[in-house]
This record gives C-alpha cells, sequence and structure tokens, in this order.
C-alpha cells in the first residue's frame, strides 16, 4: 500500500471514530443525553420471572419496602412504584 493510501486509511479511522457519539451512535448500556435514567437494577430483578401487569415488590435505596406493577421500559420488564410520579409532558418539538 502506498503512503497516500495509508495516510487516507488513516484519516478515514479516524474521523469514523470520532464521528460516532455525533452520530447519535452510543455503547451499549449508555443512554442518549437528555433522557432519565433506566429503571435501577433492583426494579429490574422484582420483575424477573414475572409479566407486564403482575404486583411486584423491592428494597429501596434507604432500605423501604417499594411495591409496585411489572411495566415494559424501553430497556426492559421493572417493577414501577405504586406512588412514582407521572411522566413529564411532552416537548413541544416532540408533539409537531
Amino acid at each position: 500500500m502506498n503512503r497516500i493510501a495509508q495516510t487516507g486509511s488513516l484519516v478515514l479511522l479516524l474521523a469514523m471514530t470520532l464521528s460516532g457519539p455525533a452520530l447519535g451512535q452510543f455503547h451499549p448500556g449508555e443512554r442518549p443525553p437528555g433522557l432519565p435514567p433506566g429503571p435501577p437494577p433492583v426494579a429490574i430483578e422484582a420483575c424477573h420471572q414475572l409479566t407486564q401487569g403482575n404486583n411486584c415488590e423491592f428494597v429501596g435505596r434507604y432500605g423501604e419496602q417499594v411495591s409496585g406493577t411489572c411495566v415494559v421500559f424501553p430497556e426492559r420488564l421493572a417493577c414501577l412504584p405504586d406512588n412514582a410520579p407521572p411522566p413529564p409532558p411532552p416537548d413541544d418539538d416532540e408533539a409537531r
């Protein structure tokens, strides 16, 4: 391979590497900026062998017993606490 082709290949590889995040590509387990965090692992584990709509329970971060219902999140099934706040309204841009 000649020197010009090697340099071109290196520049292309570098450009592809640096442009990944700008193109909306994220590593597994990462969430795009601006999205709320996903359900905690304990809420996911609480619904491990259950189905959507089943009652579930887990121990919260302060040692309290949390009761809820298994719901489907984008990532997977998780226990949504009974006292969870409602989701925020959609942005004006999303509503259009």
